[in-house]
């Protein structure tokens, strides 16, 4: 059987984007920034922050990103490999 493979760094930005659920990055320097994702591809995410200016990060600048709120379930459980 062919599984797909499942990228979760992706659904979980796209997830993130389209529900509009505030993130906290924290860059790999220790610096966090707290904001909205406007957008992202392979290498960059395009994030606005609190005080409304767009950012764009690099995506090897970030040692990890949090969401402010739980994810939906629904989208949650698309994650899983089975």
């Amino acid at each position: 059987m062919d599984k797909t493979k499942i990228n979760v760094q992706e659904q979980v930005l796209n997830v993130s984007r389209k529900e509009r659920i505030p993130v906290e990055v924290t860059l790999i320097g220790g610096q966090r920034l707290k904001g909205q994702i406007q957008s992202f591809d392979t290498n960059c995410i395009l994030l606005k922050l609190e005080d409304e200016r767009e950012i764009m990060l690099y995506k090897q600048a970030i040692a990890s990103l949090l969401p402010l709120q739980p994810l939906p379930v629904t989208k949650r459980e698309s994650f899983k490999e089975e």
